[in-house]
């Protein structure tokens, strides 16, 4: 069964509008407008790259929608992992490739290539990210607020599993757009 996506506001349950929190004078709420791995695989339609590229792209394109339209673009969290942030659901998948690895292309997703507000804003982020190395975007997302915050009680070159929160990201990347 395919999943209908929805970008016009629905009417809330009281679950659900008990769930939506007050942040920069936005209300939030948990709408997504897709799914995590429709967003990577749109990155690996574009060309071959590796699973950290894959996940820090996978994190602007959430953190540059989330904090210019107050939308969640997939239901996941970031953690501020050692090499910058990554979502342990989408490196589990990707197993036996290590970080460095360089992943398979693949088509773009149905349902982001029939919407082009998605298929755009993915388009965007790739445009403006992608043509950086997974170095230079490690070193990049390791210079930012949010991974820092995450990361504050953790020993430079430690594990860790702290997430970022949404708040830190609305925040900061508010301020930068």
């Amino acid at each position: 069964m395919k999943k209908i996506l929805r970008f016009t506001k629905k009417k809330k349950s009281k679950t659900e509008k008990n769930s939506t929190y007050r942040t920069n004078q936005h209300n939030y709420s948990n709408n997504y407008l897709t799914t995590l791995s429709d967003v990577a695989n749109t990155f690996l339609s574009f060309e071959r790259i590796t699973q950290k590229k894959l996940h820090i792209l996978c994190y602007y394109a959430y953190a540059r929608l989330l904090a210019t339209t107050g939308e969640y673009l997939f239901e996941a969290k970031f953690e501020a992992w050692e090499h910058g942030p990554v979502i342990p659901e989408l490196y589990l998948s990707y197993i036996p490739h290590k970080l460095y690895d360089e992943l398979f292309r693949t088509k773009c997703p149905e349902e982001i290539e029939n919407n082009t507000f998605l298929l755009n804003h993915i388009d965007f982020i790739y445009k403006a990210y992608g043509g950086y190395s997974e170095n230079e975007l490690e070193h990049l997302t390791r210079q930012e607020t949010p991974w820092i915050r995450a990361r504050e009680a953790v020993e430079a070159n430690s594990t860790s599993n702290n997430i970022i929160k949404d708040e830190d990201i609305i925040k900061y990347y508010s301020q930068i757009n």
